[in-house]
């Protein structure tokens, strides 16, 4: 399997979700609003990573009945990625 490029934003997606899963032991899912305001970057931007990264399966996106982005959560291979980053 090809390795999979990620961009500047991504790294820092992946980096923040490994920080915030380690600061709640890993018992609750990231808040996307929470990450929008720690990087403060452009939500559509960020939306676009979010997706990118899920469909590699770097994480799971949690989404509202209406189809928002709630919560994030890194999957195994997400961690595995993030801890090969730091």
């Amino acid at each position: 399997m090809a390795a999979v490029r990620l961009s500047r934003l991504q790294k820092r997606i992946l980096g923040w979700l490994q920080a915030d899963a380690q600061r709640t032991h890993g018992r609750m899912a990231s808040s996307h609003q929470d990450l929008a305001r720690s990087l403060q970057h452009d939500k559509g931007n960020l939306s676009h990573s979010l997706q990118t990264l899920e469909r590699h399966g770097f994480l799971t996106i949690y989404r509202s009945a209406g189809g928002q982005a709630e919560a994030l959560l890194l999957t195994p291979a997400g961690q595995n990625k993030a801890s090969q980053l730091a």
